[in-house]
């Protein structure tokens, strides 16, 4: 029998299996952030392959599942897509596999040595698309890839094993048997419309969005915000919010009809009604702010079981920056009891889940009256009084120098300024003036308190952005961590990420 803790995950495309280097964290280190425990790897995937991925939470697990692995008892089922034609219905492929230099090999097998071998099924053929089963005999490094190239049918996309060339390619592991144990991963929707790979872009935006329904299925089936595409090779940006689609179009160039076209068939296939594309482009007119428009003005959605007013007219940002999603998720984790400052509010996301989270009281800071108005409505949604708190409308700086003259001490900062703003009064450049905003936060947080300073400045890396925090160690008694996110539906896969934050402790 094979020990009990068992974990089993379900991989998506584009993450390596475990951590390649400090700053590129693998699936593995995904799980055990998530679990908030080790998780120990028992086999590994390549980079772009996706499903079934079996890890243990104690090395007793581990062991025992690495054992199966070396005597070959463990079964494997993959599919694949090519569009070469195959030799024929059924076939096994064997051969010796060494690696040379820095590439895997696959060699004539001589008698009696010990051959990798894998079977091949031909399951369907689609506009001059194959859809191929392989059962892996072993488990040599790329195997089935080796061996697909081997039967003059190389995967779709992986130019190094003689593919055509494509954006993507396709593996997948669709079932793993051992012991007792049966586990299954559904194939990428694309699977089962291979018709969708004459369209590049339209394959891209679908593996794009299975890699979020693999990372966040119970966002998916809860309905709440995520990302479902992100910065991945097209100008498209797409929040799932609740049960609208808030799109983008982050180009110089605006959408041509065939891109129209896609889009509105992905739309179809995600069962997506309600959605809208929005126009980013520099040189917009106020009549070209939609190219698609099919929502409501405004609507509602959850996160982390808090409600949200969404309104598609207000700008880039329809009420939420998901990309703080995790570092709201912490707050209300952390706030039970404690006096919350939330500086530049935008709708009060930060300020709504420290009060639920039990703060003592919570102060809402944003230029504008009408996202301060926003902000109350979003505690009213969710059955928090707004009056037990405070909202002020005015500039950040301005009122950290009141809460100074006030003697008002804050346990809980949360600073999240724009790379750039201006107001009727005020000009804000974050390069220029976050050495002065620092240190005004630093005089009224408390002893033992923490600052979450978070930034989407992309012209400084993290490097650059902790050198320069770190310079106020001179003034200040603190502590500067970086505070890595996970939140792989946004940068994904590494932590040189747009949004950059830090929490400063100060002892």
């Amino acid at each position: 029998m094979i020990a009990s803790e068992i974990l089993f995950a379900d991989k998506p495309y584009g993450i390596s299996s475990h951590q390649t280097d400090t700053s590129k964290p693998g699936f593995v280190e995904w799980l055990s952030q998530r679990q908030k425990r080790p998780v120990l790897i028992c086999h590994r995937l390549d980079k772009q392959t996706t499903g079934c991925f079996i890890t243990a939470l104690n090395p007793k697990t581990c062991a025992d599942i690495n054992a199966l692995w070396a005597a070959r008892a463990v079964k494997k089922k993959y599919l694949f897509v090519t569009d070469r034609k195959p030799p024929a219905q059924e076939w096994t492929s064997s051969s010796q596999i060494e690696k040379k230099g820095t590439l895997w090999v696959s060699l004539p097998a001589a008698k009696n040595d010990n051959a990798a071998t894998t079977e091949f099924t031909v399951r369907k053929q689609e506009h001059g698309f194959f859809l191929i089963e392989a059962r892996p005999l072993s488990g040599k490094t790329h195997q089935i890839r080796l061996h697909a190239k081997d039967s003059g049918i190389p995967l779709l996309g992986d130019t190094l094993y003689g593919g055509t060339t494509y954006p993507l390619h396709f593996l997948h592991c669709a079932e793993i048997i051992f012991a007792e144990h049966t586990f299954s991963s559904p194939p990428p929707l694309i699977y089962d419309h291979l018709q969708w790979l004459k369209k590049p872009c339209l394959a891209q935006w679908l593996m794009s969005v299975d890699r979020r329904q693999r990372l966040y299925p119970e966002l998916f089936k809860n309905q709440q915000c995520l990302r479902l595409i992100h910065n991945e090779g097209t100008p498209l940006r797409i929040d799932l919010l609740g049960d609208v689609a808030a799109a983008g179009w982050w180009s110089q160039t605006p959408p041509n009809q065939e891109d129209l076209a896609d889009l509105t068939q992905l739309m179809d296939v995600l069962q997506i009604s309600k959605w809208y594309l929005q126009n980013h482009s520099p040189q917009k007119n106020s009549a070209e702010k939609f190219f698609v428009d099919q929502a409501p003005s405004t609507w509602t959605a959850t996160e982390n079981d808090l409600t949200y007013e969404f309104s598609k007219t207000v700008g880039a940002a329809p009420g939420l920056f998901l990309d703080q999603r995790e570092h709201r998720q912490w707050l209300q984790q952390n706030a039970r009891d404690k006096k919350v400052l939330n500086l530049f509010a935008y709708t009060g996301g930060f300020s709504l889940n420290a009060a639920r989270g039990g703060a003592q009281q919570v102060t809402t800071v944003d230029l504008s009256a009408k996202y301060i108005d926003w902000s109350r409505r979003n505690f009213t949604l969710n059955q928090i009084e707004p009056t037990a708190h405070a909202f002020y409308a005015m500039d950040s700086f301005e009122y950290l120098k009141y809460a100074k003259k006030k003697g008002l001490l804050f346990d809980v900062i949360i600073c999240d300024p724009p790379s750039f703003s201006h107001g009727k009064k005020t000009r804000f450049q974050i390069e220029k003036d976050y050495p002065t905003l620092i240190e005004y936060c630093l005089e009224v947080l408390a002893p033992q308190g923490e600052l979450l300073f978070s930034s989407n400045f992309e012209d400084w890396s993290y490097a650059q952005w902790e050198d320069r925090l770190g310079r106020l160690k001179n003034r200040q008694t603190l502590e500067i961590d970086r505070n890595f996110s996970m939140q792989w539906d946004f940068e994904w896969h590494s932590h040189e990420a747009s949004m950059k934050s830090f929490r400063v402790h100060k002892k």
